[in-house]
């Protein structure tokens, strides 16, 4: 998701895309075992991605009816 975060701050990736990735990381968000990772890996990425995550992604509220799978 960096990868695709860089794209579209350089306008090399188009709208319907970037929010399609961008849904997909909100629920990525959610999964149980997510904030254990993002604790201890987002040294991994670069700092205005961990600002993005943090202000964007990680606080935004799941979609209603959508269903995160496992407890991962």
């Amino acid at each position: 998701y960096e990868n695709a975060f860089l794209q579209k701050r350089d306008n090399a990736m188009d709208s319907a895309h970037w929010e399609g990735m961008t849904s997909m990381m909100i629920d990525v968000t959610k999964m149980a075992a997510f904030d254990d990772y993002w604790k201890n890996r987002k040294h991994w990425l670069s700092t205005d991605f961990q600002q993005h995550m943090e202000s964007e992604i990680i606080p935004a509220r799941k979609k209603a009816g959508i269903a995160i799978p496992g407890n991962y």
